[in-house]
């Protein structure tokens, strides 16, 4: 009977963990329907907030990036963008530098469309939120966080710098 017992419960945490469309939506899993959840990019999505992005013509800005994922360097950022060029990526907690080496692996909004446009073409997952005013990338997920070979970044706090 234990077993038995057991094999529900199992089952129960399963079903509670598995999404279901949204009732009265018709909406998929990770739309735009379904609060909380970043949708998938599309092209047309992408597009739209980068149009957004470049006509908002922020060349030189501060946004705080973290990233989270199973590998290094995933400490949050302060990134500093002069004249479209990163500048500056400063370690939040300590202020301290990040590697230089390591400044890919905290993109600037410029390069996030980049990276997001590449996984789209190349088939790999990908999810977006985008600022509704200026189009930057708000949460950006590229690959599966659900099997160790994703990564997710959030970017908050942008600065526009004069």
């Amino acid at each position: 009977m234990i077993h038995r017992a057991s094999l529900f419960l199992i089952a129960c945490s399963l079903a509670a963990c598995t999404p279901a469309m949204q009732p009265g939506t018709g909406a998929e899993p990770g739309t735009a329907a379904e609060p909380g959840v970043v949708p998938a990019a599309t092209q047309s999505s992408l597009d739209q907030a980068r149009a957004r992005w470049r006509a908002a013509n922020i060349t030189s800005y501060r946004v705080h990036v973290e990233r989270s994922c199973f590998c290094r360097g995933r400490e949050p950022v302060d990134i500093e963008v002069r004249n479209g060029v990163v500048t500056s990526v400063k370690v939040t907690e300590t202020g301290a530098d990040a590697p230089r080496e390591e400044w890919d692996w905290r993109p600037s909004i410029d390069a996030m469309f980049t990276q997001l446009g590449s996984a789209l073409r190349e088939g790999t997952p990908a999810q977006a939120t985008f600022d509704a005013t200026h189009g930057y990338p708000t949460t950006a997920i590229i690959g599966t966080l659900a099997n160790d070979a994703g990564t997710q970044y959030s970017y908050s706090g942008l600065t526009v710098l004069r």
